[in-house]
């Protein structure tokens, strides 16, 4: 699945594009002690508010006063002098947070969400302003919006000038006007809310996954301490960040960095072993076979398909499938001419799989025109699609461990495929009530690929 982040990213690589810094080092207690989140406190000397200046992002921009607030009650540094000396604190800790312990260490200093305008219907609380003078300041709030508001706002700003219209922000009622600024500030309020929380809660679960005092260290030193903007590590265009690997904690959903980044990982070993005779197309697939242009589509397959030492050789060709909020996999076994499809909720092929998989082949076709298999044109008699026995991950308990993991399902079943072929057809030896040991043992694994001697 694709991840959204309030921090830019190179979708090339899969990092941020702020400016790279040098993070502060963290301590960790013992590995052979209990696990604790890392904890940073944030500075709390105390200064004169009146000398404060406002930390807002726009240097011109102004507090807006209660009473020039229509009736709401704005939740404003108006109503208190400490708030804007902790929006002053968090301004300045925000521009200098670069790991997610100390990202995660900011949630003492924002504003508590407001749990009496929270909505069902976001919409109903956030609205475009067309001639609002002043601005409230996101750092100096006493409550905040819930995200599903604020990403509401985006949208109408978004939708407004798609429409050829100008509107200068959005006010969300009970709160304040936004400018789009302000705006991506309380996105950064969310994220923050939701990394100490994350962060939190990996310590909770690297306590109870059975690893060496060295893993947890490592472990935790890299989700915790390494500056979220560093890569993990590479494959070709992709990367994995920080925060895509602190996805593999837990049940949460994988992005398709993650599923490019093992499987390419998983296709390297295999032809450093003289095994090179699987084509791997990445999660971009679907999206090259959507375009009318015929020639970047053959550009694109050629380049892959170059990958291969020798192409006459390929026996097998692995697309991951991105469903919403789930993910599936093609396995094409050119030698015994079948063409399958699984995933851990045996669900509904989708409809484009089958007629973009058979393009994709015709086109392999014209640019390898002696490849054997291929000359049978053996897929233009195909139907449909070949379940090869991908394990159910439907829960079988209230631990729902195995319910968030269908992208660690389809690197694992690709890596299966990459070394033993159609053998692994109705033969996936693995379960998905185990996944909390293969997702440490893939974290490991990606840190093994990266240089470290775990």
């Amino acid at each position: 699945m694709w991840r959204t982040s309030p921090f830019p990213r190179d979708l090339t690589t899969c990092t941020p594009v702020h400016e790279h810094h040098a993070a502060k080092k963290l301590a960790f207690p013992d590995p052979k002690s209990s696990i604790n989140a890392p904890k940073v406190t944030p500075s709390t000397s105390k200064s004169t508010c009146s000398s404060i200046e406002s930390p807002g992002p726009v240097a011109s921009a102004e507090v807006i006063e209660v009473e020039e607030c229509e009736g709401d009650q704005m939740q404003t540094s108006s109503q208190s002098g400490g708030n804007l000396q902790q929006g002053s604190q968090l301004f300045s800790a925000l521009s200098t947070a670069k790991t997610r312990a100390e990202i995660a260490a900011l949630a003492t200093l924002i504003p508590k969400v407001d749990t009496t305008i929270t909505s069902s219907v976001p919409s109903s609380r956030a609205e475009v302003t067309w001639n609002c003078p002043v601005y409230s300041d996101p750092y100096c709030l006493v409550q905040r919006p819930c995200e599903a508001i604020v990403e509401q706002g985006e949208k109408l700003l978004s939708h407004e000038r798609k429409k050829g219209h100008h509107p200068t922000g959005v006010r969300i009622r009970g709160i304040g006007h936004f400018s789009e600024q302000g705006l991506s500030v309380l996105k950064k309020f969310a994220f923050i809310s939701d990394t100490r929380n994350k962060v939190t809660s990996e310590a909770q679960w690297l306590s109870h996954v059975t690893s060496t005092p060295g893993e947890q260290a490592v472990l935790q030193e890299i989700l915790w301490n390494r500056p979220m903007s560093n890569p993990v590590l590479r494959s070709e265009k992709k990367a994995i960040d920080v925060i895509s690997f602190s996805d593999l904690c837990e049940e949460r959903y994988i992005d398709s960095f993650v599923v490019d980044t093992c499987i390419g990982k998983y296709i390297e070993e295999a032809r450093t072993q003289g095994n090179d005779n699987t084509l791997y197309l990445p999660t971009d697939f679907f999206l090259w076979m959507e375009t009318d242009d015929k020639a970047f589509k053959v550009r694109q397959l050629a380049a892959k398909a170059s990958q291969l030492a020798r192409f006459e050789d390929c026996k097998q060709i692995l697309v991951p499938v991105y469903m919403v909020n789930h993910w599936g996999l093609v396995y094409t076994d050119l030698t015994n001419q079948q063409l399958y499809f699984d995933d851990g909720l045996a669900s509904l092929v989708p409809r484009m799989t089958l007629p973009c998989l058979k393009e994709a082949l015709d086109f392999l076709l014209e640019l390898h025109p002696y490849h054997l298999c291929l000359q049978t044109k053996f897929w233009h008699s195909c139907k449909s699609l070949i379940r090869f026995g991908m394990q159910s991950q439907v829960p079988i308990d209230r631990k729902m461990i195995g319910s968030g993991s269908c992208g660690i399902g389809v690197i694992m079943a690709s890596r299966d495929f990459i070394r033993n072929g159609p053998a692994c057809v109705n033969n996936i030896p693995w379960r998905y009530c185990n996944m909390d040991q293969h997702r440490k043992e893939l974290m490991l694994q990606i840190l093994k690929w990266s240089g470290h001697d775990m």
